[in-house]
């Protein structure tokens, strides 16, 4: 005898059946458990989020320092990206430096004058460097200030834990 799958489970045609093969006049306290929430504890939530966050703060750190790397590989160039940290904020941001003797900082604006006298290929090199790190320093920004509100959601809904006495002890 072959047997259709449907019919094999349960699900005869004609038979109407809920998502779980039982038949749908069944009802729910005729069941041995209560209706559950499907999508509860999928890992979604404040503290993941915020791994997930800090995870990304670091890899763009990484890409930060790839940057750096980059930009002092070049033979001749006189200028060069610069990790900065603010020490009160823990604030970390690319700046443009000069090379040599006087090592200042540079704003992007005259760090972009000096390139611009660069050979056309040269110049859109360090344009396209530029234009990274300054999406890097605002990826930066944002990340920090999303770690910051998840992390003061966190604080506000711990719950406090009081002292109980064990009974039977003194």
């Amino acid at each position: 005898m072959v047997m259709e799958r449907d019919e094999f489970n349960g699900r005869a045609p004609g038979r109407d059946v809920n998502f779980h093969g039982r038949p749908a006049a069944m009802q729910e306290s005729e069941t041995c458990q209560e209706r559950v929430d499907a999508k509860a504890l999928t890992g979604r939530g404040t503290r993941p989020e915020l791994r997930q966050l800090e995870a990304e703060l670091d890899r763009l750190e990484q890409h930060m320092d790839e940057l750096i790397e980059a930009s002092k590989r070049v033979h001749g160039g006189h200028i060069y990206l610069a990790r900065h940290l603010r020490a009160s904020t823990g604030y970390t941001f690319l700046r443009w430096r000069e090379a040599g003797g006087s090592k200042r900082h540079l704003s992007w604006e005259l760090a972009q004058q000096m390139y611009s006298a660069y050979q056309q290929r040269t110049r859109s090199w360090y344009a396209q460097l530029s234009e990274q790190a300054m999406k890097a320093n605002d990826e930066h920004v944002r990340l920090r200030k999303e770690i910051r509100m998840i992390r003061r959601r966190l604080i506000r809904s711990e719950r406090a834990v009081y002292a109980k006495a064990i009974p039977g002890s003194k």
